[in-house]
């Protein structure tokens, strides 16, 4: 001990001398290890939430292809004429091109393909451009899909394209065309669409089913030229 001024100093007390010898290797191995575990935790947690997210971009662009696709079809029906439903007995007509005329299938069996005038003209005959569209299985691999062929200006005459409209992750189980009003030129025509089948990514594990419904009137009655 020592003196100054009268007054009596030590040589430190017990506190002073415990936080001068620091952190014990068990304290610093309890501590990295709750660290390590709380780490782990929170980039599990992020992983997981990355994941979900990617999953849900790639069923969306699915979804939103197939969305675009039958909204295509919806606008072309609504603005086109000359409605001609197709039963799956009745698909072999569909090798000629496009019908001339229009023809309903309100009843069972639903019709599963049908043609249309479109108002889109060729630009340089003038003629208007003839849409149909067909639901196709492929027997083999059990995929379903919308096909669209374009023929030739003028209709009823040889196809110019065919291409799917719909992705490869879609699988389409079931498509049915009801049209009334088709064969009545003073009636307005209507075509009730029924579609349902499954979403597949299997690159991602995901599968979930979809089923929708759409009833499309005819704008105005039937045009010419």
């Amino acid at each position: 001990m020592q003196k100054e001024n009268g007054i009596q100093f030590g040589g430190g007390s017990e506190l002073t001398r415990s936080l001068s010898r620091g952190f014990t290797l068990i304290e610093i191995i309890v501590a990295t290890s709750l660290f390590t575990v709380v780490m782990l935790v929170t980039v599990g947690a992020l992983l997981s939430l990355n994941d979900a997210s990617r999953k849900a971009q790639s069923l969306r662009t699915v979804i939103d292809n197939l969305n675009f696709a039958v909204e295509d079809m919806n606008r072309k029906i609504r603005t086109g004429d000359s409605y001609h439903c197709y039963t799956e007995s009745a698909l072999s007509d569909l090798a000629l091109g496009a019908a001339l005329v229009g023809e309903d299938c309100s009843g069972d069996p639903a019709g599963v393909a049908i043609s249309l005038r479109t108002q889109e003209k060729d630009p340089q005959s003038g003629s208007h451009i003839w849409a149909v569209y067909i639901f196709k299985k492929d027997p083999i691999t059990d995929q379903g899909s919308i096909v669209q062929r374009i023929s030739n200006p003028g209709g009823g005459t040889s196809l110019a394209s065919e291409e799917v409209i719909t992705s490869p992750e879609v699988n389409i189980r079931r498509m049915e065309f009801r049209v009334i009003g088709a064969e009545d030129p003073n009636k307005q025509a209507m075509v009730i669409l029924n579609i349902s089948g499954v979403v597949d990514l299997k690159k991602d594990k995901l599968r979930t089913d979809f089923s929708l419904q759409t009833a499309i009137s005819k704008r105005g009655m039937d045009w010419t030229n």
